[in-house]
């Protein structure tokens, strides 16, 4: 891949489709993925199962620069099956595809979700990831987003991707002992990004940090269009004036606990508790601002 050429999807190993899953056990890891170097970037691994499936202990060295797909894409498509991702280091996140030979007018699809990882609109099993280093690529990071199923995000690092770090929906979803830093922008074609996006379903965020020094239009979390959420234990630093959490006029009851702000001494960060077409379904106790 030299000259953005490349038909179809750009991976090295796919095991189940979406319309034939996998089924079993499925272990998968110990991999050194080699993207140090120009128009390097393949996804190494798509993968849809109906069985119980853990992949761990993978290191991506260098940024991904194809524009393409990235490091991979997990569907635990069935009630009852499981997706364990653990010990992932993709920390030198991707390239905007406009940066790369990627011209994106051979297909599209899948071309475009250069996240660091990829859920799937069918999920319907559970996906837990842990001890994840990401960051930051420019779709989204940790992009766990997808059908009804619960997906669990615990002891993780994202940091400086667009449009979300952490992006997460589902029943009884969850994001724990996480820490999300915005610093910088890796690209000239990024123009914002947002902490942890709550989209839909039950989502619960706890005990974690968001920490944002970069000046960079951003929400430090945003609930979406969420059924219900609830963010406890949360400690929130705004080295800029921005804004804190976000509410959007589409979420469903927000309830906000035990959150900690610290923020410039002048400008300051803002804690926005919906629209006013709807300002009861938004509650917080325990909001503090330093």
């Amino acid at each position: 891949m030299t000259e953005g050429e490349f038909d179809g999807h750009a991976r090295l190993f796919r095991v189940g489709v979406d319309y034939d899953l996998h089924n079993g056990a499925f272990v998968f890891g110990g991999f050194i993925v080699d993207w140090d170097g120009p128009n390097r970037g393949m996804q190494l691994l798509d993968h849809n199962t109906a069985g119980d499936s853990e992949i761990r202990n993978i290191v991506f060295r260098g940024r991904h620069s194809l524009g393409c797909e990235g490091a991979l894409r997990l569907n635990p498509q069935t009630p009852d099956s499981t997706c364990l991702l653990q010990n992932i280091d993709m920390r030198a996140g991707g390239q905007h595809y406009t940066d790369t030979i990627n011209t994106r007018s051979e297909r599209d699809g899948e071309s475009w979700a250069t996240s660091g990882l990829t859920a799937h609109p069918d999920k319907a099993g559970t996906l837990h990831v842990d001890r994840v280093y990401c960051g930051g690529w420019p779709d989204n990071g940790l992009y766990v987003k997808g059908g009804p199923g619960q997906t669990i995000v615990t002891h993780s690092i994202a940091a400086n991707s667009k449009i979300a770090n952490i992006r997460i929906n589902g029943k009884g979803s969850l994001i724990d002992r996480c820490t999300v830093i915005i610093n910088r922008e890796i690209s000239e074609h990024f123009d914002g990004q947002v902490g942890i996006r709550l989209d839909d379903g039950t989502p619960t965020l706890r005990r974690t940090r968001v920490e944002i020094s970069s000046p960079i239009p951003t929400y430090a979390i945003f609930s979406r269009q969420v059924e219900e959420a609830w963010i406890h234990n949360v400690d929130v630093a705004l080295g800029v004036d921005c804004v804190g959490i976000m509410c959007s006029e589409l979420a469903g009851p927000t309830h906000i606990t035990n959150v900690r702000f610290r923020t410039p001494t002048t400008g300051g960060g803002r804690l926005i508790l919906g629209s006013p077409a709807r300002p009861s379904d938004v509650t917080d106790d325990g909001v503090t601002i330093h």
